[in-house]
């Protein structure tokens, strides 16, 4: 796809031409290939701009033009990509965990066994069937005049003519996860990268819930073990229905938990708090507390739309030396939520945090054109629809300890779930270090060696190297 934007040209328009016009109306306009759709963004300050792109996007549908240099050329950034990743020890590290946890390369970028493999015809024959196919949304935001807009929209996009393609929605595979043994190695990877700075990064991830996974209700019955003739019917009713009181006394629709949680945000909205919770307790604890870590952050990979393929991160930087210790603490805390759960002061904070981000961001164009991305597609994101966005703050403010429990609940952080990744960046390679099972296998074949000659010592000294190692 970024061929087209690389050649320059659209329709009878020369390369000069659109840089002129996109120069004249201060315009900026990109067009990015995404794991589920292609979008095109365009942003301009001057007016005649929304003219100009509409007309550049209805050419680019219409009468893109291919060219074999633009190729070579984009072949040759993504080569770039490619070495930047292998030199970057972050993206090193977040790509060594992305080619194992997932079941394609869709989330990474191409290698160069598969740019080699690209021509024109085959990149022009997949492109144009997508642009033919299927649903079109259209979202704009800006200080414009509703009547014009309308007639811009019937002008240009009206005008494309759809032939539906039956071949590509049945070639478009949901993205899924690998299904790795426990026990493979390939959940535990350790890099090294040489650089004259020695510094140190890792990275812990596993998988969690889709972005509209269903909630379900705490409490279909009430236990067994409650005695219900000691309660009133209200109460009885809050036991298998809660209220968040806080929210209900604002007139929150959504204070009631069965109402919230069947909303689609449920899920998200609840991941999203949960991953400030987690971000908070991560900082005061492995940086402040312990002193093992530069930064350390949690995020929920909540940007696929239709797809199960949602991963948590735990990402960690550090030195060489306190590497390991950094990523066992970070682990460490996430699992500690299940002896020590939310709290209702880390909501709170949770919920303050992203409603004021919310707040602020919603002064951005780019945040509201992000907020109704997708609302138009329901054959991509059938739960959004456009009431999600004034939904959105409702649910944060509803959200109980509960809820953010009910995600954590989901997360893969067992041993035979979690992949880690290390990169350890320097100007020699550290040494191999020991693992308990590997001295434990040792010390065992030593304790079967000993016997046999009778009687030496030899377990107890492999038992020692875990000391020094």
């Amino acid at each position: 796809l970024r061929t087209i934007q690389e050649a320059g040209d659209v329709g009878e328009w020369s390369r000069k031409q659109v840089e002129l016009l996109t120069m004249q109306h201060l315009l900026v306009y990109d067009v990015e290939p995404e794991v589920e759709y292609m979008f095109m963004d365009s942003a301009f300050a001057t007016d005649g701009g929304l003219r100009t792109i509409l007309e550049i996007i209805h050419l680019t549908l219409t009468k893109p033009n291919w060219d074999a240099q633009a190729l070579e050329r984009v072949k040759d950034i993504y080569r770039m990509f490619q070495i930047n990743t292998k030199k970057n020890i972050e993206l090193l590290t977040h790509d060594t965990v992305n080619s194992v946890i997932y079941q394609d390369r869709r989330m990474m970028d191409p290698n160069g066994e598969a740019l080699s493999a690209l021509t024109l015809e085959g990149v022009r024959e997949v492109v144009e069937k997508q642009f033919a196919t299927g649903a079109l949304e259209l979202n704009i935001v800006g200080d414009i005049i509703p009547e014009e807009v309308d007639d811009l929209i019937l002008a240009f996009m009206g005008s494309i003519k759809m032939k539906v393609d039956p071949t590509v929605a049945a070639s478009a595979v949901p993205l899924t996860l690998k299904d790795v043994p426990a026990n493979d190695p390939v959940r535990k990877q350790r890099l090294w990268l040489k650089d004259s700075d020695e510094r140190a990064c890792a990275v812990a991830a596993g998988p969690g819930p889709s972005m509209w996974a269903k909630m379900p209700s705490l409490y279909s019955e009430i236990p067994s073990f409650v005695n219900q003739e000691a309660y009133t019917t209200a109460q009885i009713e809050a036991m298998r229905d809660p209220v968040n009181e806080v929210a209900q006394a604002k007139g929150n629709p959504f204070a009631r938990q069965s109402v919230r949680r069947a909303n689609p945000l449920a899920t998200y909205c609840a991941g999203m708090m949960l991953a400030e919770v987690a971000g908070g307790r991560l900082f005061t604890t492995v940086r402040d507390a312990l002193g093992l870590t530069y930064d350390c952050n949690f995020t929920m990979s909540f940007g696929l739309q239709n797809n199960d393929a949602t991963t948590y991160r735990l990402l960690v930087t550090s030195t060489p030396e306190k590497i390991d210790d950094a990523l066992n603490a970070g682990v460490r805390v996430l699992r500690g939520f299940k002896m020590q759960r939310v709290s209702q002061r880390e909501v709170d904070r949770a919920r303050l945090t992203l409603l004021s981000r919310h707040e602020m961001d919603l002064k951005t164009n780019q945040y509201w054109t992000d907020l109704m991305q997708c609302t138009g597609t329901p054959d991509l994101a059938p739960m959004k629809k456009i009431d999600c966005i004034a939904e959105l703050p409702l649910m944060y403010e509803a959200c109980t300890v509960e809820d953010l429990q009910e995600v954590y609940d989901q997360l893969g952080l067992g041993e035979g779930e979690m992949f880690t990744s290390v990169t350890i960046a320097g100007q020699t390679e550290p040494k191999q270090k020991l693992t308990e099972s590997d001295v434990a296998k040792a010390a065992a074949a030593a304790a079967q060696l000993s016997a046999a000659l009778g009687g030496l010592n030899i377990a107890e000294a492999i038992k020692n190297l875990q000391r020094k190692s």
